[in-house]
């Protein structure tokens, strides 16, 4: 054989390896599809378009794997601000356990709570980013990539790498929501810190048949804090019950409590809820 051949045979070889193995390590998102559309060599300010074709419907709702980073700005708790990279792996028992990343805490996830990591998904329509990777170079670090990649039983994926944005709703959930269980899993820091969850407001509002229901705390202008109830007939069109009656700290903290034990996220679909705490800026209207 011509020793020309050879020579260029072994170096295709090498550098086939090479590259395959810098690509491996590189952190790059998992092709899944065919690559549709990529523009390489990222500037500043320059976009990265690697997206593929994939389903955008998932079947199952049963993951075995999952992986995610993020930032989230954390409106009620601006301590907790920042980057959150979780991961959940099935054990050789079969079981589950949810891993932050950073720190390797790791606490189990029950198949219920991998259910509620669906729903969010779900309910915030992430399957239609399904093989989405495209970002944008030098960004500041809290819309720097977010992705989110998620095995199921019945071998369908789930994958994409976006721009971060620090108020995305499906992180903030699945920060809630992993933050809760690596609390019950022995980690107490996670908690929100007492101090920046005082509530100053808190309205909520919701609709029975022809009747919509409104309660919550106001400071008057006496300055005193005061408990409403407010009900108004959309077929009578009228108000039919307007109350106000002195409420003490106790009662506040009887309704802050209550917040935390039950979580905001059990509200959901109910209405929304109006709410400022005295470490919050700037005030919120959140709707659930």
């Amino acid at each position: 054989m011509d020793k020309k051949i050879i020579i260029i045979c072994g170096v295709f070889m090498i550098f086939s390896v090479f590259g395959f193995m810098g690509f491996a390590d590189s952190g790059k998102f998992p092709v899944f599809g065919r690559v549709t559309n990529s523009n390489k060599g990222p500037v500043c300010g320059g976009v990265t378009d690697s997206s593929y074709d994939a389903p955008k419907k998932i079947n199952s709702k049963n993951i075995v794997s999952l992986k995610t980073k993020f930032y989230v700005d954390d409106f009620i708790d601006r301590k907790k601000s920042g980057f959150y990279l979780f991961d959940i792996k099935k054990k050789g028992n079969g079981s589950f356990e949810l891993v932050e990343s950073r720190k390797g805490d790791t606490a189990p996830i029950s198949r219920d709570e991998l259910l509620k990591v669906q729903e969010i998904i779900d309910r915030n329509n992430l399957a239609n980013l399904n093989g989405t990777d495209r970002v944008t170079a030098g960004l500041p670090p809290e819309y720097s990539p977010s992705y989110l990649y998620a095995d199921y039983d019945s071998g369908e994926k789930l994958g994409f790498r976006v721009n971060g944005n620090p108020d995305a709703k499906w992180a903030y959930e699945l920060k809630c929501l992993f933050a809760g269980i690596l609390v019950k899993g022995g980690y107490p820091e996670y908690l929100q810190s007492r101090d920046a969850f005082i509530i100053d407001r808190f309205s909520i509002e919701f609709s029975k048949g022809s009747l919509c229901f409104s309660y919550g705390i106001i400071t008057c202008t006496d300055k005193v804090k005061r408990f409403y109830k407010r009900i108004y007939d959309t077929k009578a069109g009228k108000t039919v019950c307007d109350q106000k009656k002195d409420m003490s700290d106790e009662v506040f903290d009887g309704l802050q409590k209550t917040i935390e034990e039950c979580g905001l996220d059990d509200l959901a679909g109910c209405g929304s809820i109006d709410f400022k705490t005295k470490h919050d800026e700037p005030e919120g209207y959140y709707e659930i």
